[in-house]
């Protein structure tokens, strides 16, 4: 029995710290495109202001893409922003 447990012991491969994908120890790293940056979130209210003149509701969702630089069609209307150039490396 102990040189079975001792054989599939050796067999199974064994993952080293320089295989591992990601550190355990640390957290895990959240990719920054997925939330607004500063200034897009201060744009917000300034959107949200706007489309009231126009006497328009949006959600949420619409209100930071439209934020991120999106267009949004509402009827025969098209609604655009423009994007904030915070990222300058990018553009």
């Amino acid at each position: 029995m102990r040189a079975i447990v001792a054989r599939i012991g050796e067999e199974t491969p064994r993952v080293s710290k320089a295989q591992r994908i990601f550190d355990p120890t640390k957290g895990r790293d959240i990719a920054p495109s997925a939330r607004l940056t500063a200034a897009e979130r201060a744009r917000l209210p300034e959107i949200e202001r706007e489309l009231m003149k126009s006497n328009i509701t949006a959600a949420r969702w619409e209100l930071e893409a439209l934020s991120r630089g999106a267009t949004l069609k509402i009827g025969d209307t098209e609604l655009h922003f423009g994007m904030v150039e915070d990222w300058s490396e990018f553009s």
